[in-house]
């Protein structure tokens, strides 16, 4: 009987894993883009920015998905009189609920908890550094491209935002706290500047 007990703790276990495991699913969303122009007075601007969010998580039920993003975001901008860098790092857990189904294509609703860390330098090596938190509501469209890839886009145009930002300025050695509430892709772009459509895949095993 001693023996027993362990061996259908085990036993348990692994059955355990095999479920999570076969209803669990990988993926992300990477972004790139650079921006090219002359400002009012002919000077040559360039800007870059880089994204990556990667992301894992589990069906709940039919409808439901739960998960975490982590969130690394790389911006620089250059011209003939100044530079400048970002830097971003956050995570989002989130959850997910699908309500409309037709054939291969899902119609989402998310909600994200967003916790965020950016900072951000000059030429003159002054940097402003922010920490965000917040909660995203958006939509969210799916294609079963194969039995186990998934194609979304999340169109941040459309979402309910509910924000909070403190801000440190090390040139004048202050703190700057915000608010913003709304709904469209303004308030989010406080968040994540880079886009406001976000393109990604999931793996589901």
């Amino acid at each position: 009987m001693k023996r027993f007990i362990p061996i259908l703790l085990v036993l348990v276990a692994l059955s355990c894993c095999r479920t999570l495991s076969a209803r669990s699913y990988l993926g992300g969303a990477f972004s790139f883009a650079g921006n090219w122009n002359k400002d009012q007075g002919g000077n040559l601007v360039n800007s870059l920015s880089l994204s990556l969010s990667p992301e894992i998580g589990w069906f709940v039920g039919e409808r439901w998905t739960v998960g975490f993003k982590p969130t690394v975001a790389l911006s620089s901008s250059s011209s003939s009189s100044s530079n400048s860098r970002n830097i971003l790092f956050g995570v989002s857990p989130y959850a997910r609920y699908r309500f409309l189904e037709l054939k291969k294509f899902g119609l989402w609703a998310e909600g994200n908890l967003n916790f965020r860390y950016s900072g951000s330098k000059n030429d003159s090596r002054v940097g402003n550094y922010s920490l965000i938190y917040g909660l995203d509501v958006r939509p969210l469209l799916t294609y079963d491209l194969t039995e186990h890839v998934i194609l979304y886009c999340a169109v941040n145009l459309l979402s309910l935002s509910l924000h909070g930002s403190s801000t440190y300025y090390a040139e004048t050695s202050n703190w700057f706290n915000s608010f913003s509430f709304g709904f469209s892709g303004k308030t989010d772009n406080v968040v994540d500047p880079l886009s406001t459509v976000s393109i990604g895949f999931l793996y589901r095993f």
